[in-house]
């Protein structure tokens, strides 16, 4: 049985995390606010990736596994359409990445300032 078990585990680490699912896009101020569910069903998690689609790639924004379902993309011009996708990470020697989540994209915006007059 130990090496059924031993096995299994080792198994477990070769193989791609599950899915990153319900992926939702808040845009703010030259940023955008991306929020999932959390991967319950992989034990070797390690964490998640964040990708901005750049052209017909898409580009890893963070430069350290994110441990939060929450991610804040800075640095992002108001106006414009981005398009986000995010992958879970396993913690074996390879770290081996998801399949991409279903893509989400935001517009980010300037406050919009409201003016009184008494």
């Amino acid at each position: 049985i130990p090496d059924l078990i031993s096995n299994t585990y080792i198994n477990d680490w070769q193989e791609n995390p599950a899915t990153v699912t319900e992926l939702a896009a808040q845009p703010d101020n030259s940023a955008v606010w991306l929020y999932w569910k959390p991967n319950y069903s992989d034990q070797d998690l390690k964490g998640y990736n964040v990708y901005k689609q750049f052209g017909g790639n898409y580009i890893k924004v963070n430069s350290a596994i994110i441990t939060t379902t929450y991610y804040k993309v800075t640095g992002l011009t108001n106006g414009y359409t981005y398009s986000f996708t995010v992958r879970s990470v396993d913690s074996g020697d390879m770290e081996l990445e998801s399949e991409n989540s279903t893509i989400v994209s935001s517009t980010p915006r300037a406050p919009v300032r409201a003016y009184f007059r008494n």
